[in-house]
């Protein structure tokens, strides 16, 4: 029976992701951006720069048949789009023109790369000076006690 192959032309993938949203008279705005992939452009690029430089799997190669495979802005698209928004992987084959199982394995490599480049700064355990900071932000923008309501013990 053997696989079905799809040719994806991953390229036209590339061009269209790359005229949609980052050409100089880009087709989406962005505002546009924004609500797809829950940042800004600039947040965007400055992420995918720092997990390209981080994991060689984002680096664009040639396969077997020397054809270019998926390129970093294909892959990093992928991934954020998938925690974006929840979808599934199979949503973004149309658009980005990735196998489901690239789509998913960009999805590892990013996570991986997330966790080690930010875990030190972002993703720990806040401390005194963290907790005044965002305190101090919270009451300003009207947001009184607004650590105490994440686990509702303001209520107790």
């Amino acid at each position: 029976m053997g696989r079905q192959i799809v040719r994806r032309n991953i390229l036209e993938g590339h061009d269209k992701l790359f005229a949609d949203y980052f050409s100089d008279n880009p087709v989406y705005n962005d505002d546009t951006f924004r609500r797809r992939f829950r940042m800004t452009k600039g947040l965007f690029l400055r992420i995918m720069y720092v997990v390209t430089d981080h994991d060689v799997y984002f680096t664009q190669w040639p396969n077997a048949a020397n054809q270019l495979r998926c390129n970093p802005l294909q892959k990093v698209t992928a991934a954020l789009r998938m925690l974006a928004t929840a979808c599934s992987a199979d949503s973004l084959d149309s658009d980005l023109r990735m196998t489901k199982s690239t789509i998913i394995e960009s999805l590892l490599h990013f996570v991986r790369s997330v966790l080690d480049i930010f875990r030190p700064y972002y993703l720990r355990r806040p401390n005194d000076d963290d907790i005044s900071r965002l305190l101090a932000k919270a009451e300003e923008r009207g947001f009184f006690g607004m650590l105490g309501s994440i686990d509702c013990m303001h209520w107790i």
